[in-house]
């Protein structure tokens, strides 16, 4: 049960920022709030990586083989076009599918795993929720705050949290 919590709000978040990208057009992908701030497109390029690369660092290591940070294997978003986002989006989606099919409610309790900023081990399943789930909140959020600076300051918190356009569709639907 604990796993399909998980991934159910793994994929919520996914969700989310699929639709918060169609908010942008290529006039936006150089955004940045101010200097030293990722650019749209930069933020963009972390989000169809961060959850998976997490999920490969919490289980296979901080590091590989040449001493890389596992986010290194992620190096082609750094290239990567916006108009690629939804599919990287859905590859890391599939990843991390592929990832929890491989894993029991019981391994999300039992295996310990190591987060940099912790002391000591915690439970994978905490790991997957702190890393996995929590980057991709965090950086949706800020996609959201891109979009309503740069795009529509009519944004709102159900397009942050729920990925709808609720006040749009409620009014087309009172007009129509």
């Amino acid at each position: 049960m604990m796993k399909d919590h998980i991934l159910a709000a793994i994929e919520h978040e996914i969700r989310v920022c699929k639709h918060l990208y169609t908010k942008f057009s290529a006039e936006h992908w150089d955004y940045r709030p101010m200097e030293g701030m990722r650019s749209t497109l930069e933020l963009l390029r972390y989000l169809a990586g961060c959850s998976i690369s997490m999920v490969h660092a919490l289980t296979q290591g901080y590091k590989d083989e040449t001493g890389e940070y596992v986010f290194r294997h992620y190096t082609y978003l750094e290239e990567m076009p916006a108009d690629q986002f939804i599919a990287e989006m859905d590859k890391q989606w599939a990843g991390i599918q592929q990832f929890f099919a491989t894993l029991t409610d019981s391994d999300l309790t039992t295996k310990q795993v190591k987060i940099p900023w912790e002391k000591e081990p915690v439970p994978l399943g905490q790991g997957l929720i702190d890393c996995g789930v929590k980057f991709l909140t965090a950086y949706r959020m800020q996609l959201f705050l891109y979009a309503k600076l740069a795009v529509d300051p009519e944004l709102n918190t159900a397009n942050c949290w729920a990925g709808i356009d609720w006040k749009r569709d409620a009014e087309k639907t009172e007009t129509s």
